[in-house]
């Protein structure tokens, strides 16, 4: 059996992620959501330009556009095995978003990091090899970045000669995470 999907629009999103709109999506958000309105012009812009963005639990992205002073466009996507897909939209208050966001991780500053490019900088600065696999990540109000690599109970932290890291490493020696107390020396 062949599945022949239908996009509205297929783009890239302010994160570098190739985001696509299916056909059954968009009815879904017209006839369910009709404040949205008949256009995709606005979720493109929200996808592309978003005044906020979070992530959920299960690693979608919720991607929120203000559309005037009390409403938010909110529009969700979630990874699949190629790109990731719309699952819906919808408008918000700025009240309601404020308690329904509030659980949720990621703001935009983060999406806006490169954490690969940022590794290869750590390891040419101080001549290590990180892994790449990044489990967690904090950014601070302060420009510190943590990245963590795998759980350890008890990680050991060595600051660096600089001080502008500390890395964190397990009792066998592995490193488990990196903190950057300035991470625009990084970026």
């Amino acid at each position: 059996m062949v599945t022949i999907l239908s996009y509205i629009v297929s783009l890239k999103a302010f994160d570098g992620r190739q985001v696509a709109l299916l056909d059954e999506d968009w009815l879904h958000i017209r006839f369910r959501h009709p404040e949205v309105g008949f256009r995709a012009e606005p979720l493109s812009e929200a996808l592309t330009h978003p005044d906020e963005a979070y992530r959920n639990g299960r690693g979608g992205i919720h991607a929120l556009k203000r559309v005037d002073d009390e409403h938010l466009l909110a529009v969700i996507y979630e990874p699949t095995d190629n790109e990731e897909l719309v699952r819906t939209a919808y408008l918000t208050s700025a009240q309601r978003k404020d308690r329904r966001f509030r659980s949720f991780s990621l703001p935009e500053p983060i999406l806006e990091l490169d954490l690969k490019k940022i590794l290869v900088k750590v390891e040419a600065r101080y001549g290590v090899d990180l892994p790449r696999k990044v489990v967690a990540v904090d950014f601070g109000s302060t420009g510190d970045l943590y990245m963590r690599f795998k759980h350890a109970p008890r990680p050991v932290g060595e600051p660096t000669d600089d001080g502008l890291a500390i890395f964190f490493y397990d009792d066998g020696g592995s490193p488990v995470g990196v903190e950057l107390l300035d991470t625009d020396r990084f970026t």
